[in-house]
Protein backbone atom coordinates (compact mmCIF):
# COMPACT_ATOMS: atom_id res chain seq x y z
CA UNK A 1 0.00 0.00 0.00
CA UNK A 2 1.41 3.42 -0.95
CA UNK A 3 2.69 5.33 2.04
CA UNK A 4 2.49 2.40 4.45
CA UNK A 5 5.42 2.11 6.80
CA UNK A 6 6.28 1.37 10.40
CA UNK A 7 7.66 3.92 12.87
CA UNK A 8 9.69 2.82 15.87
CA UNK A 9 11.40 5.00 18.46
CA UNK A 10 14.21 3.42 20.46
CA UNK A 11 16.88 4.50 22.96
CA UNK A 12 14.62 7.22 24.36
CA UNK A 13 16.73 9.37 26.69
CA UNK A 14 14.72 12.48 27.56
CA UNK A 15 11.54 14.32 26.69
CA UNK A 16 12.95 15.76 23.47
CA UNK A 17 15.93 13.56 22.57
CA UNK A 18 15.89 10.06 21.14
CA UNK A 19 16.85 7.76 18.30
CA UNK A 20 14.17 7.07 15.71
CA UNK A 21 14.12 4.15 13.29
CA UNK A 22 11.62 4.26 10.41
CA UNK A 23 11.08 1.11 8.37
CA UNK A 24 9.44 1.38 4.94
CA UNK A 25 8.04 -1.93 3.73
CA UNK A 26 6.39 -0.19 0.78
CA UNK A 27 6.68 3.08 -1.11
CA UNK A 28 6.15 6.36 0.78
CA UNK A 29 7.78 9.68 1.65
CA UNK A 30 10.22 10.81 4.32
CA UNK A 31 10.45 14.40 5.57
CA UNK A 32 13.62 15.25 7.47
CA UNK A 33 12.69 16.46 10.98
CA UNK A 34 13.89 19.77 12.37
CA UNK A 35 17.40 19.60 13.78
CA UNK A 36 18.38 16.49 11.80
CA UNK A 37 21.23 16.84 9.28
CA UNK A 38 22.53 13.27 8.96
CA UNK A 39 20.84 9.89 8.72
CA UNK A 40 21.84 6.28 8.63
CA UNK A 41 20.21 4.63 5.62
CA UNK A 42 19.71 1.02 4.49
CA UNK A 43 18.20 0.17 1.11
CA UNK A 44 17.54 -3.35 -0.20
CA UNK A 45 16.34 -3.96 -3.75
CA UNK A 46 13.61 -6.45 -4.61
CA UNK A 47 14.73 -10.07 -4.92
CA UNK A 48 14.32 -11.94 -8.22
CA UNK A 49 12.26 -15.00 -8.98
CA UNK A 50 13.84 -18.41 -9.37
CA UNK A 51 13.17 -20.25 -12.62
CA UNK A 52 11.09 -23.39 -13.04
CA UNK A 53 12.12 -26.72 -14.59
CA UNK A 54 15.56 -27.25 -12.98
CA UNK A 55 15.91 -23.49 -12.90
CA UNK A 56 18.54 -21.21 -11.45
CA UNK A 57 17.95 -19.53 -8.12
CA UNK A 58 16.86 -15.91 -8.11
CA UNK A 59 19.43 -13.26 -7.27
CA UNK A 60 18.84 -11.11 -4.21
CA UNK A 61 18.37 -7.39 -4.39
CA UNK A 62 21.47 -5.27 -3.99
CA UNK A 63 22.13 -3.61 -0.64
CA UNK A 64 23.23 -0.03 0.07
CA UNK A 65 24.11 0.87 3.66
CA UNK A 66 25.17 4.26 4.98
CA UNK A 67 26.19 3.27 8.50
CA UNK A 68 26.88 5.47 11.53
CA UNK A 69 30.49 5.97 10.45
CA UNK A 70 29.46 6.93 6.90
CA UNK A 71 26.12 8.64 7.44
CA UNK A 72 24.30 10.51 4.67
CA UNK A 73 23.91 14.27 4.85
CA UNK A 74 20.37 15.64 4.53
CA UNK A 75 18.61 18.98 5.07
CA UNK A 76 15.87 19.47 7.66
CA UNK A 77 12.46 20.07 6.12
CA UNK A 78 13.23 18.40 2.78
CA UNK A 79 10.99 15.58 1.60
CA UNK A 80 12.35 12.47 -0.09
CA UNK A 81 10.48 9.83 -2.06
CA UNK A 82 11.15 6.34 -0.75
CA UNK A 83 10.52 3.69 -3.43
CA UNK A 84 10.60 0.09 -2.22
CA UNK A 85 11.29 -2.39 -5.02
CA UNK A 86 8.94 -5.34 -5.30
CA UNK A 87 10.16 -8.89 -5.78
CA UNK A 88 10.10 -10.69 -9.12
CA UNK A 89 7.87 -13.63 -9.96
CA UNK A 90 9.04 -17.23 -10.17
CA UNK A 91 9.10 -19.07 -13.50
CA UNK A 92 6.27 -21.43 -14.47
CA UNK A 93 6.29 -25.18 -13.94
CA UNK A 94 5.83 -26.30 -17.54
CA UNK A 95 8.21 -26.54 -20.47
CA UNK A 96 6.41 -23.57 -22.01
CA UNK A 97 5.62 -21.87 -18.70
CA UNK A 98 6.11 -18.24 -17.85
CA UNK A 99 9.64 -16.89 -17.56
CA UNK A 100 10.85 -15.68 -14.17
CA UNK A 101 11.24 -11.94 -13.67
CA UNK A 102 13.81 -9.83 -11.88
CA UNK A 103 13.29 -7.69 -8.79
CA UNK A 104 12.70 -3.95 -8.96
CA UNK A 105 15.00 -1.17 -7.78
CA UNK A 106 14.69 0.47 -4.38
CA UNK A 107 15.56 4.19 -4.24
CA UNK A 108 15.76 7.28 -2.03
CA UNK A 109 15.03 10.37 -4.14
CA UNK A 110 14.57 14.12 -3.74
CA UNK A 111 11.92 15.69 -5.97
CA UNK A 112 13.40 17.21 -9.11
CA UNK A 113 16.73 15.41 -8.75
CA UNK A 114 18.06 12.08 -10.06
CA UNK A 115 17.84 9.11 -7.71
CA UNK A 116 20.06 9.91 -4.75
CA UNK A 117 20.64 6.34 -3.65
CA UNK A 118 19.63 3.17 -5.54
CA UNK A 119 19.71 -0.52 -4.57
CA UNK A 120 19.27 -2.54 -7.74
CA UNK A 121 16.73 -5.34 -8.05
CA UNK A 122 18.04 -8.91 -8.33
CA UNK A 123 18.50 -10.83 -11.59
CA UNK A 124 16.20 -13.78 -12.31
CA UNK A 125 17.45 -17.33 -12.48
CA UNK A 126 17.94 -18.98 -15.89
CA UNK A 127 15.53 -21.67 -17.06
CA UNK A 128 17.22 -25.05 -17.33
CA UNK A 129 15.02 -26.50 -20.03
CA UNK A 130 15.79 -23.52 -22.28
CA UNK A 131 19.51 -23.41 -21.42
CA UNK A 132 19.36 -19.85 -20.13
CA UNK A 133 22.06 -17.83 -18.43
CA UNK A 134 21.23 -16.20 -15.13
CA UNK A 135 20.29 -12.55 -15.53
CA UNK A 136 22.36 -9.62 -14.27
CA UNK A 137 20.99 -7.66 -11.32
CA UNK A 138 21.81 -6.19 -7.93
CA UNK A 139 22.85 -9.77 -7.26
CA UNK A 140 23.03 -12.06 -10.29
CA UNK A 141 20.64 -14.93 -10.98
CA UNK A 142 21.84 -18.55 -11.10
CA UNK A 143 22.37 -20.32 -14.43
CA UNK A 144 19.82 -22.87 -15.63
CA UNK A 145 20.83 -26.54 -15.57
CA UNK A 146 21.96 -27.97 -18.88
CA UNK A 147 24.44 -30.20 -20.66
CA UNK A 148 27.13 -27.56 -21.18
CA UNK A 149 28.54 -24.31 -19.86
CA UNK A 150 26.04 -21.65 -18.83
CA UNK A 151 26.88 -18.48 -16.92
CA UNK A 152 25.38 -17.00 -13.81
CA UNK A 153 24.32 -13.36 -13.91
CA UNK A 154 26.72 -10.59 -12.91
CA UNK A 155 26.18 -8.17 -10.03
CA UNK A 156 25.24 -4.65 -11.15
CA UNK A 157 25.06 -3.02 -7.72
CA UNK A 158 27.25 0.07 -7.46
CA UNK A 159 29.65 -0.53 -4.58
CA UNK A 160 31.49 2.77 -4.20
CA UNK A 161 30.11 6.22 -3.40
CA UNK A 162 32.54 8.33 -5.42
CA UNK A 163 31.10 11.51 -3.90
CA UNK A 164 32.04 10.45 -0.38
CA UNK A 165 35.80 9.83 -0.57
CA UNK A 166 35.21 6.51 -2.32
CA UNK A 167 33.59 4.77 0.63
CA UNK A 168 32.11 1.30 0.15
CA UNK A 169 28.36 1.40 0.68
CA UNK A 170 27.00 -1.11 -1.87
CA UNK A 171 26.90 -4.90 -1.73
CA UNK A 172 26.10 -7.47 -4.40
CA UNK A 173 27.56 -10.66 -5.92
CA UNK A 174 27.19 -12.89 -8.98
CA UNK A 175 24.98 -15.92 -9.48
CA UNK A 176 26.38 -19.42 -9.76
CA UNK A 177 27.23 -21.00 -13.12
CA UNK A 178 26.87 -24.57 -14.38
CA UNK A 179 29.11 -26.69 -16.57
CA UNK A 180 27.15 -29.91 -16.65
CA UNK A 181 28.21 -33.07 -18.39
CA UNK A 182 24.67 -34.36 -18.68
CA UNK A 183 21.13 -33.13 -19.05
CA UNK A 184 20.54 -33.88 -15.38
CA UNK A 185 23.11 -31.38 -14.12
CA UNK A 186 22.10 -28.92 -11.42
CA UNK A 187 21.36 -25.21 -11.82
CA UNK A 188 23.35 -22.43 -10.16
CA UNK A 189 22.33 -20.62 -6.99
CA UNK A 190 21.35 -16.96 -6.96
CA UNK A 191 23.87 -14.44 -5.67
CA UNK A 192 23.42 -12.90 -2.22
CA UNK A 193 24.53 -9.48 -1.03
CA UNK A 194 27.44 -11.01 0.89
CA UNK A 195 28.36 -14.16 -1.05
CA UNK A 196 28.14 -15.45 -4.63
CA UNK A 197 25.69 -18.21 -5.50
CA UNK A 198 27.04 -21.76 -5.61
CA UNK A 199 27.83 -23.38 -8.97
CA UNK A 200 25.60 -26.20 -10.16
CA UNK A 201 26.81 -29.78 -9.85
CA UNK A 202 27.95 -31.62 -12.96
CA UNK A 203 25.46 -34.43 -12.48
CA UNK A 204 23.08 -35.98 -9.99
CA UNK A 205 22.58 -37.34 -7.33
CA UNK A 206 22.46 -33.99 -5.54
CA UNK A 207 22.86 -30.29 -6.22
CA UNK A 208 23.27 -29.11 -2.63
CA UNK A 209 26.45 -27.22 -3.61
CA UNK A 210 24.33 -24.74 -5.58
CA UNK A 211 23.00 -22.98 -2.51
CA UNK A 212 22.00 -19.35 -2.66
CA UNK A 213 24.65 -16.86 -1.61
CA UNK A 214 24.43 -15.50 1.91
CA UNK A 215 23.22 -11.95 2.42
CA UNK A 216 24.57 -8.87 4.16
CA UNK A 217 24.15 -8.28 7.91
CA UNK A 218 23.35 -4.80 9.29
CA UNK A 219 22.36 -3.62 12.75
CA UNK A 220 20.63 -0.36 11.86
CA UNK A 221 17.52 -1.39 13.83
CA UNK A 222 19.58 -2.17 16.93
CA UNK A 223 19.44 -5.90 16.17
CA UNK A 224 21.70 -7.63 13.65
CA UNK A 225 19.57 -8.73 10.70
CA UNK A 226 20.75 -10.45 7.51
CA UNK A 227 19.20 -9.17 4.29
CA UNK A 228 19.27 -10.24 0.64
CA UNK A 229 20.03 -13.97 0.53
CA UNK A 230 20.02 -15.71 -2.87
CA UNK A 231 17.75 -18.57 -3.95
CA UNK A 232 18.98 -22.18 -4.25
CA UNK A 233 19.44 -23.76 -7.70
CA UNK A 234 17.04 -26.46 -8.89
CA UNK A 235 17.85 -29.87 -10.36
CA UNK A 236 16.40 -32.52 -12.66
CA UNK A 237 16.01 -35.45 -10.25
CA UNK A 238 15.97 -34.01 -6.73
CA UNK A 239 15.82 -36.01 -3.54
CA UNK A 240 12.75 -36.40 -1.38
CA UNK A 241 13.46 -33.85 1.35
CA UNK A 242 14.66 -30.29 1.81
CA UNK A 243 18.09 -31.52 2.94
CA UNK A 244 18.60 -33.13 -0.51
CA UNK A 245 18.39 -29.88 -2.48
CA UNK A 246 20.15 -26.52 -2.59
CA UNK A 247 19.34 -24.28 0.35
CA UNK A 248 18.63 -20.59 0.12
CA UNK A 249 21.24 -18.20 1.43
CA UNK A 250 21.05 -16.66 4.90
CA UNK A 251 18.94 -13.55 4.61
CA UNK A 252 15.69 -15.18 3.50
CA UNK A 253 16.74 -16.95 0.29
CA UNK A 254 14.30 -19.64 -0.89
CA UNK A 255 15.43 -23.26 -1.21
CA UNK A 256 15.04 -25.30 -4.40
CA UNK A 257 12.10 -27.63 -4.98
CA UNK A 258 12.34 -31.33 -4.12
CA UNK A 259 10.58 -34.56 -5.13
CA UNK A 260 7.64 -34.72 -2.79
CA UNK A 261 4.04 -33.93 -3.67
CA UNK A 262 3.44 -30.23 -3.05
CA UNK A 263 7.14 -29.43 -2.65
CA UNK A 264 8.32 -29.42 -6.27
CA UNK A 265 8.23 -25.64 -6.47
CA UNK A 266 11.07 -23.45 -5.29
CA UNK A 267 10.36 -21.56 -2.08
CA UNK A 268 9.64 -17.83 -2.18
CA UNK A 269 12.26 -15.40 -0.92
CA UNK A 270 11.34 -13.69 2.36
CA UNK A 271 9.37 -10.47 2.04
CA UNK A 272 11.08 -7.20 2.95
CA UNK A 273 14.49 -8.86 3.02
CA UNK A 274 14.96 -8.58 -0.76
CA UNK A 275 15.67 -12.31 -0.99
CA UNK A 276 15.75 -14.45 -4.15
CA UNK A 277 13.33 -17.30 -4.86
CA UNK A 278 14.45 -20.91 -5.19
CA UNK A 279 14.62 -22.82 -8.48
CA UNK A 280 11.95 -25.36 -9.34
CA UNK A 281 12.55 -29.09 -9.65
CA UNK A 282 12.36 -31.13 -12.76
CA UNK A 283 12.85 -31.68 -16.39
CA UNK A 284 11.25 -35.11 -16.38
CA UNK A 285 9.22 -35.52 -13.18
CA UNK A 286 8.45 -33.84 -10.88
CA UNK A 287 8.28 -30.45 -12.55
CA UNK A 288 8.24 -27.43 -10.27
CA UNK A 289 7.81 -23.68 -10.60
CA UNK A 290 10.34 -21.19 -9.32
CA UNK A 291 9.79 -19.26 -6.10
CA UNK A 292 8.96 -15.57 -6.09
CA UNK A 293 11.47 -12.99 -4.93
CA UNK A 294 10.85 -11.01 -1.75
CA UNK A 295 10.13 -7.29 -1.70
CA UNK A 296 12.89 -4.92 -0.62
CA UNK A 297 12.97 -2.50 2.30
CA UNK A 298 14.21 0.95 3.34
CA UNK A 299 15.27 1.73 6.91
CA UNK A 300 16.17 5.23 8.11
CA UNK A 301 17.72 6.01 11.48
CA UNK A 302 18.35 9.44 12.97
CA UNK A 303 18.74 11.20 16.30
CA UNK A 304 16.37 13.98 17.37
CA UNK A 305 17.51 16.85 19.55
Amino acid sequence: MIGSHQLLMTNFTSGDVGTVVETFNSTGTFTVPAGVNTIELLLVGGGAGGSGVRGGGGGAGGVVFYSAGNSLQVTAGETYTVTVGTGGTGGGNGFSGATATGGFNTSFTKSGFPDLVVANGGGEGGRGFNTEDGEDGGCGGGAGATNGAVSGGSATQTLIDSNRSDIVVGHGTAGGSTNGNSGTAGAGGGGGAGQAGGNGSNSNPTNTVAKGGHGYTADITGIAVTYAGGGGGGENLPGNSASDVAAGGDGGGGRAGFASSGSEDGVDGTENLGAGGGGGAGGTTPIGAGGDGGDGVVIIKYTTS
